[in-house]
């Protein structure tokens, strides 16, 4: 049988994330192609996906953040990784994976490769254009855009959001068939920006959102075109490693105490001292009747490496092992698979995160968990998994007593809440791979049978 090639072009993931959120997207993604390549009317296929690095986090750091998210796979044959990056120009063969790196300075070259591709489309020929990107974009078949998992909105601010819009149009400028795979879309507090937003997506074909609330933002829009789908987050996809590197921590952790609390800390609390103070009381008016071991894992690392979530959890444990030396601490500092972090968060009776995306490891785990944050999409995913609003607390509500509380009821359910948990995320992540890999195989035939294949 003659192999066909399809070549997959995706922006707004990287597997130099040092977030690991966004690690766990591109792991996800890696996942779901890796699976629909074994499927048996995919087998004539090899897949090519060029990665378009411009993620803000982790831009300065490429060789540290590709440790976050490193793969270990033995069966993948038919998957070639390309990443589009800028400053150097090597071939790193990693785990039987080829990572070509193209150097180009991605962020400052955006309006110029947008100008270049409109003079090629205008008929003008520019001779060695040291462009990258624009030459994967067009011996491309589709685009996948995932914008971060949750950046095309202007809650992160109008530079990123503009970045997001930048990459559309050069992608409908290329004409190229656009797949919005699964995020939180919206909302949109300027008025301006959800025109754009609404213009540029009744151009694309599919857009997917991940959760009930960004159905809710896109269908405001009143967009006619895409074809919309709820299809929960790519992280659902991540494999749970069993790695050995773990067990340590397993029989440390049940060793000399009641309760493993896993705490994933963001910049949020350098920022707001009070909150970490009143974080630091609870655990102790906790430890006076229960015997606590705090497990701390830093949930990214940011391009300044005076201060990130590594500096965090240093913090945390320096003033715990202070003033609370009956409570055990430890903090997973190593640079280690996003599969690996993941693990660990089962390997604890109750999560405690600041960030969305450890939510999900746990749910696929049966660790219950609370939520530090007031941001949609995560009111998104615990009403994606049917769980009640108590299992959020909102930053500017965080206090000793509110924490206690919502701990208590956690406690008080716990194996009803575990078995609930476990049923919901492994039926979500049926549905993630289902879903995506319906329509996935779908536009793949459309554009073979156009004539595409090679």
């Amino acid at each position: 049988m003659k192999t066909k090639t399809i070549r997959i072009f995706v922006g707004g993931t990287t597997p130099f994330a040092d977030n690991r959120g966004n690690a766990a997207i591109f792991r996800g993604l890696v996942e779901l192609v890796d699976r629909i390549s074994l499927d048996e009317d995919m087998r004539g296929f090899k897949f090519i996906l060029y990665f378009w690095h411009t993620y803000p986090e982790s831009l300065t750091r490429p060789i540290i953040g590709i440790k976050t998210t490193k793969l270990k796979l033995v069966r993948r044959i038919n998957l070639a990784l390309y990443v589009l990056y800028d400053k150097l120009d090597f071939v790193v063969n990693y785990n039987s994976i080829l990572y070509l790196i193209h150097l180009i300075k991605l962020i400052n070259r955006l309006f110029l490769s947008l100008l270049l591709a409109t003079l090629c489309k205008m008929g003008i020929n520019i001779k060695n254009i040291p462009d990258s990107v624009i030459r994967a974009l067009e011996s491309s078949d589709l685009v996948i855009e995932i914008n971060y998992g949750d950046t095309f909105s202007d809650y992160y601010g109008k530079p990123i959001l503009f970045s997001n819009i930048i990459r559309m149009l050069i992608y409908l400028l290329l004409q190229k068939k656009v797949l919005l795979f699964p995020q939180y879309l919206g909302s949109f507090k300027s008025t301006v920006f959800r025109l754009i937003a609404k213009l540029l997506m009744n151009r694309i074909s599919i857009v997917m959102v991940r959760d009930p609330i960004s159905m809710l933002n896109i269908k405001r829009l009143n967009l006619w075109k895409p074809k919309l789908y709820l299809v929960p987050d790519l992280g659902f996809l991540v494999p749970i490693s069993k790695s050995e590197r773990l067990f340590p921590l397993r029989s440390m952790s049940k060793k000399h105490c009641d309760l493993v609390l896993c705490f994933v800390p963001n910049l949020l609390l350098l920022k707001r001292p009070k909150l970490l103070k009143e974080f630091i009381r609870a655990l102790e008016a906790l430890q006076e009747s229960t015997n606590v071991y705090l497990v701390l894992i830093p949930h990214g690392s940011s391009a300044d490496d005076k201060v990130d979530e590594k500096t965090v959890c240093d913090i945390i444990k320096r003033i715990i092992r202070r003033l609370h030396r009956s409570i055990d601490v430890i903090s997973i500092s190593n640079e280690l698979r996003v599969e690996d972090l993941w693990s660990a968060i089962g390997v604890c009776d109750v999560l405690i995160s600041f960030p969305m995306h450890p939510t999900i490891p746990a749910a696929l785990l049966g660790t219950p968990f609370l939520v530090i944050s007031d941001k949609e999409k995560v009111y998104g995913l615990v009403k994606l998994l049917g769980l009640s609003m108590d299992h959020i607390i909102p930053p500017n509500n965080f206090d000793q007593e509110i924490f206690l509380k919502r701990l208590s009821k956690i406690t008080e359910r716990y194996e009803r809440i575990r078995f609930d948990l476990i049923t919901r995320s492994n039926n979500l992540e049926k549905i993630t791979f289902k879903r995506l890999s319906e329509v996935l195989k779908t536009i793949i035939n459309e554009v073979m049978s156009n004539g595409k294949d090679r």
